[in-house]
């Protein structure tokens, strides 16, 4: 019986090792995070979060683009990268405080309002058509946890000019670039 307690004890380990190796290569994409350690000059002890190294215009920052593509987002510890076959592609656009942009279904529209560092909507619209089951899972998700609700801006600089700008919220954060 002991004996087998020890083989079972072992088997189990080498099964949590190979699945914690698994996850490690599945998960080491190129997928950012916020909270990534390669940050970690910009990392806020007291939150346990990344914070913005410099101070930032978000204004500025954000409608010095035409559109901003939807790369991904993070919800209860799972990232999705959106996909880009889509009726519409994921994108954001911000000008003069308006805010436009589509999650791959319906179009929404709003007025938005940054303080310090954080982003509220305000007035938000949207249209509200049926598209497919799973493009609809994502576009309810990120409406609940963008949409209506505040988020903190994280801007992070991958490298000269290329920058990924993050929506962070209770487990949750949206990813532009």
């Amino acid at each position: 019986m002991r004996k087998m307690q020890e083989i079972l004890k072992w088997s189990l380990f080498g099964m949590a090792m190979s699945a914690a190796a698994f996850a490690f290569v599945s998960c080491s994409s190129n997928v950012v995070t916020p909270n990534d350690l390669k940050f970690a000059p910009c990392y806020h002890q007291g939150t346990k979060t990344a914070k913005n190294c410099e101070e930032v215009d978000f204004v500025t920052l954000l409608e010095s683009k035409k559109e901003w593509k939807i790369h991904s987002y993070h919800f209860k510890g799972k990232t999705i990268i959106l996909e880009k076959n889509v009726e519409n592609l994921p994108i954001l656009q911000f000008s003069k405080n308006q805010i436009y942009g589509t999650f791959g279904c319906n179009q929404f529209f709003g007025s938005y309002l940054i303080q310090e560092q954080s982003f509220h909507l305000d007035n938000v619209g949207m249209t509200r058509k049926m598209c497919e089951p799973n493009t609809m899972t994502h576009e309810d998700i990120l409406v609940q946890n963008f949409l209506n609700a505040s988020t903190k801006i994280l801007v992070v600089e991958e490298s000269k000019g290329m920058s990924k700008i993050f929506f962070i919220g209770k487990d949750f954060y949206l990813v532009l670039n």
